[in-house]
């Protein structure tokens, strides 16, 4: 059994919703715009990031941050990412630091834009 598959065991697993990034279209007025897959469910540890670590990381005060530790396959892309729903707030996935493959879980940084 892997560390995740145990945590999961014992720390309570959120559901939310996340869409994958899937490249840019071109809409009517010819101004790209992110293109996104169909809606996927997802579970895992969610929590919000502390606000006394914001200047730390870099982040900006005045917004809402939340850290999702799942194994589901979320990726953020600099400045477009993955759309994450979870509480009837959509955030943006800003980084993934990937441990799947010693691991098989993800540690999702996520902006309330």
């Amino acid at each position: 059994m892997n560390l995740h598959s145990y945590a999961k065991q014992i720390i309570p697993q959120k559901r939310f919703h996340y869409r994958a990034y899937a490249g840019m279209i071109e809409g009517a007025n010819g101004i790209d715009t992110p293109k996104y897959s169909a809606q996927k469910i997802g579970y895992g540890s969610i929590q919000p990031v502390p606000k006394k670590v914001y200047q730390s990381l870099g982040l900006n005060s005045e917004k809402n941050y939340i850290l999702i530790v799942t194994d589901a396959c979320i990726n953020g892309y600099a400045d477009i990412g993955d759309k994450v729903t979870f509480c009837n707030k959509e955030y943006r996935v800003m980084d993934c630091e990937d441990w799947r493959t010693v691991s098989d879980w993800a540690g999702v940084m996520c902006i309330n834009e």
